[in-house]
């Protein structure tokens, strides 16, 4: 009596507990800085209406030459691993959808050291092709103030410091050099929040960069 009592309450606990699985979206972006941040943040979306974690595959490469943690805090919901042996839910350098949550973002950065710009201008170059300056001419021409420039190509950097030697602000000097990406990642977080928290700001069409300080912009 006492054994089949025993079986029963044991058999009647079992059957109460409810066994919730989190699965696990694994990505891995490839291209610049801010291709990795439209392709996780986009998934990161996926993962959370799915009720799932999101885990990314961060490869340092000479288009991203540095890691998440070294950057940015980490994010809820998000693991960032340097490889796995699991099968890639995507692969690639698109977003699959809204990737607002890139707000969530924190940086590394001390608040400091991210300047404050009443005026900012983004002007992509390298692998981008040569950019049409005239715009940027004028944009600057017609400021009363300084105007902080974020860039990634040195000639460009270059090109307006003489152009405009009294108007044009930079973080730091870039140096010439045959790697892709002649900033590091930190230079180029500063130089995103900068522009971001700019009073007036003016980037480069399709530029995933430029994408990412203007959606930083927006409410």
């Amino acid at each position: 009596m006492n054994l089949k009592f025993c079986d029963r309450y044991i058999f009647c606990i079992k059957a109460s507990i409810t066994i919730i699985v989190i699965g696990m979206l694994y990505v891995k972006p490839t291209g610049g800085l801010c291709n990795y941040l439209r392709v996780i943040f986009s998934w990161l979306v996926k993962a959370r209406a799915a009720g799932d974690r999101l885990t990314v595959v961060w490869e340092k490469t000479p288009s991203c030459n540095g890691y998440f943690e070294e950057i940015f805090e980490p994010v809820k919901d998000l693991t960032v691993v340097h490889w796995t042996t699991k099968p890639l839910n995507y692969e690639g350098c698109m977003p699959c959808g809204d990737y607002s949550l890139v707000k969530e973002l924190v940086p590394k950065i001390p608040l400091g050291t991210i300047a404050k710009w009443p005026i900012a201008i983004h002007v992509r170059g390298t692998d981008f092709g040569e950019p049409d300056l005239a715009p940027f001419f004028s944009f600057i021409e017609e400021q009363e103030f300084a105007v902080y420039l974020a860039t990634d190509d040195a000639v460009i950097q270059r090109q307006l410091l003489d152009k405009y030697p009294n108007k044009i602000r930079v973080m730091e000097i870039i140096k010439k050099s045959d790697a892709l990406r002649l900033t590091t990642l930190k230079q180029a977080v500063i130089d995103i929040y900068t522009c971001a928290a700019a009073d007036r700001f003016l980037g480069t069409k399709n530029s995933s960069f430029t994408d990412i300080i203007t959606l930083l912009r927006s409410d």
